[in-house]
């Protein structure tokens, strides 16, 4: 049982974010395309997809995520806000990565009306 829905739903997202796909993935990726990458990661992608919905589940259970959100569009989401931008811009806005983080959870909770 889950006694701290809001801090352990941060520190999954935390820890998602600190893996740092989305430095990465590029990389991994590029010059490919849908139907070579696709197919040669759809079943861990789909396993995986599996175990964030049941997560997503608990934080929509909790009020924290809108019951329309899907686990695909949370994935897509978080590494499309947490992808490395230039170091010069990181000078100008320190902690964005965090801030941005911040503002997507508070985008994806249920509307107030």
């Amino acid at each position: 049982m889950v006694t701290d829905p809001h801090g352990s739903w941060r520190g999954f997202v935390d820890a998602v974010v600190g893996l740092r796909v989305a430095t990465f993935m590029p990389q991994v990726i590029e010059g490919s395309d849908a139907e070579t990458v696709v197919p040669l990661g759809a079943e861990a992608r789909e396993a995986a997809l599996a175990e964030l919905e049941s997560v997503l589940d608990l934080a929509k259970d909790a009020g924290l995520v809108d019951p329309a959100v899907t686990a695909g569009e949370f994935q897509i989401g978080l590494a499309i806000i947490t992808r490395p931008l230039p170091a010069v811009t990181a000078g100008f806005i320190p902690d964005t990565s965090e801030w941005l983080v911040d503002v997507y959870l508070r985008g994806i909770r249920p509307s107030a009306g």
